[in-house]
């Protein structure tokens, strides 16, 4: 590989570590934060669907 393509790769991943997986860090926290806030509406809903699965199974 030549010198300058190397260096180039460096410079691309310097980009993405500085700029790219903070903004997807930030993100997946977000989505976690707002999954944990409405983790009591998701309960709700799939313990409706397990009692209607299992009446069904009954």
């Amino acid at each position: 590989m030549d010198k300058s393509v190397d260096y180039q790769i460096d410079e691309y991943c310097e980009a993405f570590f500085k700029t790219i997986l903070p903004v997807l860090l930030l993100l997946h926290l977000e989505s976690k934060n707002m999954i944990q806030e409405s983790s009591d509406y998701y309960l709700a809903t799939f313990n409706i669907i397990d009692k209607t699965t299992v009446s069904k199974l009954d």
